[in-house]
C-alpha cells in the first residue's frame, strides 16, 4: 500500500492504546492493504518470501504479531499519587514487513506501549540492488552476496555513497506512518519522535567457490588454495 495508505488505516482505528493498535492492523488485513499473521513457524524471513514477489513500492506486504518481551511504562499508584515506571513485560509486538522504494525489503517492529519502542531492520545488499538497477548495471544477487557485477568500481562507489542520512530518511519515513499517536504538530515542536541508534552492524567477506570438487575436505574441495591474513590485517579499513 503507499504511505498515505497505510497511515489513513492505521490511524483511523489507532488511537493510544493497544487494543486499538491491534484493531488498525486487522483492519488493513481485513481490507485487503495487507496479510496479518500470528508468529510462524521457522524463520520470518522464508515466511514472507513469497509475499514480496509481486510487492509495490512502498507497500506494507505483512504483519506478523509475535509476544516478545519489551520495556514498557506502567502507571504505578493511584488517583493523584502515582508515576510512571519503566518494567519488562511479554506483549505481543506488531513486526511489518515493507518493500521500501528506496532500501527495498525491510522490516519495522513496534511495540504498541509506551513509549512505542520499535527496532528498523534495514539491508544496505537490497539497497545497493536498487540503486545498481537504476543506474542501468548488469549483475547478479544471491541474498547478501553479488556473485557477478559488470560494473564492480561502480558497485563499489555505490557503496561507499550510503550515509547515516540514508537509513535516518527511512526509518524515520515509517516510523512515523506507523506510530500515528502524535499530530505532526507534536512531532515537530514537542521532540515526539523515535531517537534512531545502530543495535547490530555486521561486516563480512563473501566467499564464491566456482567449482565443487568430491574426495577429500580440505582446501582442495573449493578448487583454490587458502590465503590467511590476521583480522587486523582483513579489516584495517573499517577502523577510524
Amino acid at each position: 500500500m503507499p504511505i498515505g495508505r497505510a497511515d489513513g488505516l492505521l490511524a483511523t482505528a489507532c488511537a493510544m492504546s493497544p487494543s486499538n493498535f491491534k484493531t488498525g492492523s486487522r483492519t488493513a488485513a481485513r481490507n485487503g492493504a495487507c496479510r496479518s499473521w500470528m508468529r510462524p513457524r521457522g524463520r520470518r524471513d522464508d515466511f514472507v518470501d513469497s509475499y514480496f514477489k509481486h510487492a509495490k513500492d512502498n507497500q506494507v506486504v505483512v504483519i506478523l504479531k509475535a509476544r516478545e518481551p519489551a520495556r514498557i511504562m506502567i502507571a504505578i499508584g493511584a488517583q493523584d499519587r502515582w508515576h510512571f515506571q519503566l518494567a519488562q513485560r511479554w506483549i505481543v509486538q506488531y513486526s511489518f514487513y515493507i518493500n521500501d522504494r528506496n532500501w527495498g525489503r525491510m522490516f519495522v517492529r513496534i511495540c504498541p506501549y509506551l513509549p512505542f519502542s520499535a527496532r528498523v531492520c534495514l539491508n544496505q545488499h537490497h539497497w545497493l540492488a536498487k540503486r545498481m538497477r537504476s543506474e542501468g548495471i548488469d549483475f547478479k544477487q544471491c541474498s547478501n552476496a553479488f556473485l557477478r557485477c559488470s560494473h564492480p568500481h561502480k558497485l563499489q562507489e555505490l557503496a561507499d555513497s550510503l550515509t547515516a542520512h540514508h537509513l535516518l530518511s527511512c526509518g524515520q519515513k515509517w516510523l512515523a506512518c506507523l506510530t500515528p499517536f502524535f499530530k505532526e504538530s507534536e512531532r515537530k515542536t514537542c521532540g515526539c519522535q523515535h531517537r534512531l541508534f545502530f543495535s547490530q552492524v555486521e561486516y563480512c567477506d563473501n566467499l564464491i567457490f566456482h567449482r565443487r570438487r568430491t574426495g577429500s575436505i580440505g582446501p582442495a574441495t573449493a578448487g583454490c588454495q587458502p590465503h590467511h591474513r590476521p583480522a587486523q590485517q582483513d579489516h584495517h579499513h573499517l577502523r577510524s
